[in-house]
């Protein structure tokens, strides 16, 4: 008999294993996605800029 009480019961245990195994591998992924975004994000460091000033022939450079 297909719908019998235990077999019922072990397909929803396997159900809810499936959907425990899902949620933890989200977590994992989400986890390891936002390591590697604060890694680049250390690594890159603050932005620093060379030439902070005004150039006066910066429109027209002299060759």
């Amino acid at each position: 008999d297909r719908g019998s009480v235990a077999d019922i019961a072990r397909q929803v245990q396997t159900f809810d294993f499936v959907m425990m195994g899902l949620v933890v591998f989200v977590w994992v992924v989400i986890l390891t996605v936002a390591i590697g975004c604060v890694i680049v994000w250390l690594m890159k460091g603050p932005a620093y800029v060379a030439d902070g000033y005004e150039v006066s022939h910066s429109d027209k450079p002299k060759v």
